[in-house]
Protein backbone atom coordinates (compact mmCIF):
# COMPACT_ATOMS: atom_id res chain seq x y z
CA UNK A 1 0.00 0.00 0.00
CA UNK A 2 2.85 2.69 0.90
CA UNK A 3 4.74 2.01 -2.45
CA UNK A 4 1.30 2.97 -4.15
CA UNK A 5 1.04 5.66 -2.43
CA UNK A 6 4.57 6.97 -2.99
CA UNK A 7 4.70 6.04 -6.95
CA UNK A 8 1.17 8.21 -7.12
CA UNK A 9 3.01 11.06 -5.26
CA UNK A 10 5.97 10.44 -7.82
CA UNK A 11 3.60 10.95 -10.60
CA UNK A 12 1.99 13.84 -9.16
CA UNK A 13 5.47 15.29 -9.52
CA UNK A 14 5.94 14.17 -12.92
CA UNK A 15 2.56 15.67 -13.87
CA UNK A 16 3.93 18.99 -12.35
CA UNK A 17 7.07 19.06 -14.31
CA UNK A 18 5.01 17.70 -17.45
CA UNK A 19 3.40 21.22 -17.27
CA UNK A 20 6.41 23.22 -16.89
CA UNK A 21 8.13 21.71 -19.26
CA UNK A 22 5.45 22.43 -22.01
CA UNK A 23 5.52 25.82 -20.24
CA UNK A 24 9.12 26.36 -20.88
CA UNK A 25 8.99 25.16 -23.81
CA UNK A 26 6.46 27.59 -25.60
CA UNK A 27 8.24 30.21 -23.59
CA UNK A 28 11.18 28.84 -25.79
CA UNK A 29 9.67 27.98 -28.87
CA UNK A 30 8.49 31.64 -30.01
CA UNK A 31 10.00 35.52 -29.51
CA UNK A 32 7.52 38.46 -27.80
CA UNK A 33 4.42 37.84 -27.36
CA UNK A 34 4.19 34.30 -29.21
CA UNK A 35 6.22 32.80 -26.69
CA UNK A 36 4.07 33.62 -23.70
CA UNK A 37 0.94 32.66 -25.77
CA UNK A 38 2.72 29.52 -25.99
CA UNK A 39 3.59 29.16 -22.32
CA UNK A 40 0.13 29.43 -21.15
CA UNK A 41 -1.10 27.96 -24.25
CA UNK A 42 0.79 24.32 -23.93
CA UNK A 43 0.24 23.76 -19.98
CA UNK A 44 -3.66 24.68 -21.03
CA UNK A 45 -4.11 22.34 -23.29
CA UNK A 46 -2.09 19.32 -21.22
CA UNK A 47 -4.56 20.41 -18.07
CA UNK A 48 -7.52 20.15 -20.70
CA UNK A 49 -6.63 16.84 -22.05
CA UNK A 50 -5.76 14.64 -18.75
CA UNK A 51 -9.13 16.13 -17.20
CA UNK A 52 -11.36 14.70 -19.74
CA UNK A 53 -9.68 11.43 -20.31
CA UNK A 54 -6.46 10.59 -17.58
CA UNK A 55 -7.83 12.03 -14.30
CA UNK A 56 -9.45 10.06 -12.51
CA UNK A 57 -12.91 11.15 -12.18
CA UNK A 58 -12.71 12.35 -15.77
CA UNK A 59 -15.59 12.02 -17.63
CA UNK A 60 -14.23 10.20 -21.06
CA UNK A 61 -11.90 8.19 -18.96
CA UNK A 62 -9.85 5.98 -21.23
CA UNK A 63 -10.30 2.33 -19.96
CA UNK A 64 -7.72 -0.82 -20.24
CA UNK A 65 -3.97 -0.27 -20.97
CA UNK A 66 -4.55 2.92 -23.18
CA UNK A 67 -4.88 4.81 -19.75
CA UNK A 68 -1.28 3.93 -18.80
CA UNK A 69 0.15 4.06 -22.42
CA UNK A 70 -1.37 7.46 -23.24
CA UNK A 71 -0.58 9.19 -19.34
CA UNK A 72 2.97 7.69 -19.19
CA UNK A 73 3.22 9.25 -23.45
CA UNK A 74 1.95 12.59 -22.17
CA UNK A 75 4.11 12.69 -19.21
CA UNK A 76 7.14 11.60 -21.03
CA UNK A 77 5.92 14.17 -23.79
CA UNK A 78 6.45 16.88 -21.32
CA UNK A 79 9.66 15.62 -19.93
CA UNK A 80 10.80 15.82 -23.66
CA UNK A 81 9.52 19.42 -24.10
CA UNK A 82 11.86 20.16 -21.07
CA UNK A 83 14.57 18.94 -21.72
CA UNK A 84 15.08 19.85 -25.78
CA UNK A 85 13.64 23.55 -24.92
CA UNK A 86 17.02 23.87 -22.51
CA UNK A 87 15.99 22.32 -19.17
CA UNK A 88 17.25 19.03 -19.50
CA UNK A 89 17.50 18.45 -15.24
CA UNK A 90 13.52 19.39 -15.46
CA UNK A 91 13.32 16.89 -18.20
CA UNK A 92 15.14 13.92 -16.79
CA UNK A 93 13.84 14.43 -13.36
CA UNK A 94 10.17 14.58 -14.99
CA UNK A 95 10.68 11.53 -16.97
CA UNK A 96 12.41 9.74 -14.16
CA UNK A 97 9.30 10.39 -11.87
CA UNK A 98 7.16 8.93 -14.74
CA UNK A 99 8.66 6.09 -15.54
CA UNK A 100 8.97 4.98 -11.76
CA UNK A 101 6.32 6.69 -10.13
CA UNK A 102 4.06 4.52 -13.39
CA UNK A 103 5.70 1.81 -12.36
CA UNK A 104 5.22 1.88 -8.49
CA UNK A 105 1.69 2.91 -8.88
CA UNK A 106 0.89 -0.31 -10.63
CA UNK A 107 -0.05 1.10 -13.79
CA UNK A 108 2.53 -0.67 -15.83
CA UNK A 109 1.51 -4.28 -14.63
CA UNK A 110 -0.80 -6.37 -17.21
CA UNK A 111 -4.09 -7.23 -15.28
CA UNK A 112 -6.14 -9.54 -17.28
CA UNK A 113 -9.72 -8.06 -17.48
CA UNK A 114 -12.05 -9.63 -14.73
CA UNK A 115 -14.70 -11.82 -15.82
Amino acid sequence: MKVKWFGATLVLLAEVGMLAGFAWWGFHAADGVGGWLLAVALPSVAITVWGQFLAPKAPHRLTGMMLPFVRLNVLLLGALAAYLSGAPALGIVTAVCAIIGAAMAGDLVMNPPAR
